[in-house]
């Protein structure tokens, strides 16, 4: 992330800071405000443009920080290098993610060119888990439709 002109200035934002550490949840938004556009952007610059992938890492990101930052939130010094982290390791978790279900699903050479053309259509509007889960019912699938096949 880039440096840019807050709204709150770091006094402020340490005291945020100590007051979620303590449990005031509603400090958690004052700190969050300030840097939400800046996560989206850098959301959308690691999601390589791809509306939905950086919607769905941007909520990622939300829902992490929410839960994370009131354990940590008075061991942090640089909440915009913190920020920046978090917000760069969830990206590329859901890279990871696309890789690993591309992965299994070109280990499938079942399917035919239509059905794979239809499936890449499709397949990045699918959340992770959606697409895990299709990817496995599949495999037990064909797992099972071969051993009945096979045995008898």
């Amino acid at each position: 992330m880039t440096k840019r002109k807050k709204s709150i200035d770091d006094m402020e934002e340490k005291i945020l800071l100590m007051c979620l550490a303590r449990g005031k949840r509603t400090a958690f938004w004052q700190l969050w405000i300030p840097y939400q556009q800046q996560i989206y952007y850098c959301c959308h610059a690691l999601m390589k443009s791809n509306y939905d992938d950086t919607e769905y890492a941007f909520n990622q990101v939300m829902f992490r920080v929410w839960h994370q930052l009131p354990d940590v939130a008075d061991k942090i010094t640089n909440l915009q290098a913190w920020l920046s982290r978090i917000t760069n390791n969830i990206c590329m978790e859901i890279y990871q993610e696309r890789k690993q279900i591309t992965q299994c699903i070109e280990s499938l050479d079942l399917v035919d060119r239509h059905t794979k053309s239809i499936q890449s259509q499709y397949f990045y509007t699918w959340l992770p888990c959606q697409t895990i889960l299709a990817c496995s019912q599949w495999e037990r699938f064909v797992y099972f439709r071969w051993h009945c096949l096979s045995s008898g």
